[in-house]
């Protein structure tokens, strides 16, 4: 984006209460809360939440056959509407602060907010294979064993690693099966340590070998001597934090997730993060929670400065 003050932009004066940034589960139990509290805010979604590529989540509480994704986000925009409220389907692409207040520019508009809550949340990084989101929705691709290796117990799973932390996904994944296959990359490292770890769990190992999604036969296919089948792959590859809004504001972060005090308040006073974008077990559960924080301290604040 080039210079904010030259930029044509349609210059909202009023003041926000709070801006949202992030229309996931945590941005849109944010908005609920906020809501609630009778505040003045705005919510901006990019359409761009991982949790829309959930196919069914069995560990989210209340839902006894489980729950996509994708009903899960609708539900939450159902409950947010009958406050009158809408989310804006709109990128933001920079924070600053001018006059202890948050200037929030989109592509259209420049907004001023009070307060601002990131729920941008992070990306996955995927395995290099063809129609991913196909085999995401139909249980061949995996990224959250916290969140389904129940659903696959007993079955022959890979892990598909890049260092030591997809190592550890993988251990993980063998408390669920006997039958665990751990499949490294181009440029994955990995110690005699590690090598010796798997051999204690009796996971086995295959370097960089090509790997085949059959969606006929809903399993996948790894090039090998012999051929080995399996039933899912998980991806622990890492994902992508999408903090920079934050971290140009100078928030502070560790390995990407961004800093929070217990009220999920970032280091640059009024800027606040929920979800997979802070440190911790990355869960829709937690993410709300974080979120129900966030906001009932932003309501707090606001109080206290009248």
């Amino acid at each position: 984006m080039h210079s904010n003050e030259d930029a044509i932009l349609k210059q909202n004066r009023d003041c926000y209460d709070c801006v949202i940034i992030g229309g996931g589960p945590a941005g849109l139990t944010a908005a609920l809360y906020l809501a609630r509290f009778r505040r003045d805010f705005k919510i901006f979604d990019s359409g761009e939440s991982r949790a829309a590529l959930i196919p069914v989540s069995h560990n989210y509480p209340a839902f006894v056959e489980g729950v996509a994704g994708v009903r899960l986000l609708a539900l939450l925009k159902a409950q947010l509407a009958c406050y009158e409220t809408t989310v804006t389907t709109e990128k933001v692409r920079q924070l600053k602060k001018k006059d202890g207040s948050f200037e929030v520019f989109t592509d259209s508009a420049c907004y001023l907010a009070s307060t601002v809550l990131l729920a941008t949340g992070v990306i996955d990084i995927s395995p290099d294979l063809p129609h991913t989101e196909k085999a995401i929705a139909e249980g061949l691709l995996r990224y959250c064993p916290v969140c389904d290796a129940y659903e696959v117990k007993n079955k022959r799973i890979g892990v598909i690693v890049q260092d030591r932390k997809g190592l550890n996904e993988a251990l993980f994944v063998r408390h669920y099966s006997d039958d665990v296959l751990v499949l490294t990359q181009k440029n994955t490292v990995l110690t005699d340590y590690d090598k010796r770890r798997m051999r204690q769990a009796g996971i086995r190992l295959l370097s960089q070998p090509d790997i085949h999604l059959d969606f006929k036969h809903r399993s996948i296919e790894i090039q090998a001597e012999p051929t080995l089948r399996i039933d899912t792959l998980y991806a622990a590859l890492g994902t992508i934090q999408q903090n920079k809004l934050a971290l140009d504001l100078g928030a502070r972060e560790n390995k990407g997730d961004l800093l929070v005090n217990r009220h999920q308040e970032t280091s640059v006073p009024g800027l606040y993060a929920a979800g997979d974008i802070t440190a911790g077990l990355n869960q829709l559960v937690v993410a709300q929670g974080q979120a129900a924080i966030a906001a009932t301290d932003i309501h707090n604040r606001l109080k206290k400065r009248r």
